[in-house]
């Protein structure tokens, strides 16, 4: 029976060691650091991406379009996918962009929880919402501002 490298199954002829390479070592030597100090790690990550928003946007875009390059199909096919998932998200989306003016006037300009001026406009659900009466529809918006939008404080009161 032979030996084979721990990290690539490389069969070892000779050998005394587990690795097929210094290559094969290092990297074993990386994975076992990695997983060793995982925490930490993923947390002096966090705290940089915190302090560089704006490196990590572009690195994200970066990132996005080499694989639509890449994956022009398979783009195509996890876009679908989304909007066939979110289909009533989407459509009442483009509802509520359309007449987001008047529905201003009804339900305000000021975020419900804090005051401040509104930068989002939440649905309490999407389902079944009725589209010929906007006075009505708007019994399901909430005027929001981002960061109280992004915290999730409105999936609390959700009405569904």
């Amino acid at each position: 029976m032979s030996k084979k490298c721990l990290l690539c199954n490389k069969i070892l002829i000779g050998r005394q060691t587990k690795y097929c390479s210094k290559k094969c070592l290092q990297k074993q030597l990386d994975r076992t650091y990695y997983l060793k100090n995982k925490e930490i790690i993923i947390k002096k990550v966090r705290a940089w991406d915190k302090k560089n928003p704006e490196k990590v946007k572009a690195s994200r875009k970066k990132s996005l379009k080499k694989f639509i390059k890449n994956n022009p199909e398979r783009f195509k096919e996890l876009m679908k996918k989304n909007y066939n998932n979110n289909k009533g998200k989407w459509n009442e989306r483009k509802y509520v962009h359309y007449h987001r003016s008047k529905i201003i006037k009804i339900i305000g300009d000021k975020c419900k929880y804090c005051g401040a001026p509104l930068e989002e406009i939440h649905h309490t659900k999407y389902e079944n919402l009725p589209r010929g009466n906007l006075e009505e529809y708007c019994k399901y918006l909430i005027p929001m501002c981002k960061p109280k939008h992004r915290t999730g404080i409105c999936n609390k009161n959700r009405k569904i």
